[in-house]
């Protein structure tokens, strides 16, 4: 029988604890490794799983059930709160992203609708544009061909 090398693993609970940090809003945040979606990711057992998913687990002592998803009540991605966080299934998950992330219910959005009715309206360039509202110019293409805020007119 091989003997274990390296340290011991460590407690789940002090390794969320370390990594993350309370924000004005309530939300507990990841600060270590995310993805490119901004979810916080923990190597856990030779490992890597979602942060808030393992928050979860802990908080509820149980394993998420098979076809559930973790959803941030939030819509914050790094959140790993567990008050924050609401075991559902796959499908509903995915439903009730598709109408945070839509517009400025998007944690990632940049533009207001305001600006999108702007961007529409303006016969200003493309570059100029990307510059004034502090995005890339393939936002601003994406904006005035409805590929992106589709939902406003």
């Amino acid at each position: 029988m091989r003997k274990p090398t390296g340290p011991p693993p460590r407690d789940p609970r002090a390794t969320l604890a370390e990594w993350s940090v309370r924000t004005p809003i309530g939300c507990l945040e990841w600060r270590h490794y995310t993805n490119k979606a901004g979810y916080g990711k923990v190597g856990l057992r030779d490992r890597v799983y979602n942060a808030h998913r393992i928050s979860w687990e802990i908080a509820n002592g149980r394993e998420v059930r098979p076809s559930h998803h973790i959803h941030h009540l939030c819509h914050n991605p790094a959140c790993i709160e567990p008050d924050h966080l609401q075991e559902m299934p796959a499908q509903r998950h995915v439903a009730e992203n598709g109408r945070a992330m839509q517009g400025e219910g998007s944690v990632n959005a940049k533009l207001t609708a305001d600006d999108v009715l702007a961007i529409r309206t303006s016969h200003t360039s493309l570059g100029k544009l990307a510059a004034q509202y502090g995005v890339q110019k393939p936002a601003i293409w994406k904006v005035q061909k409805r590929r992106s805020w589709r939902h406003l007119p």
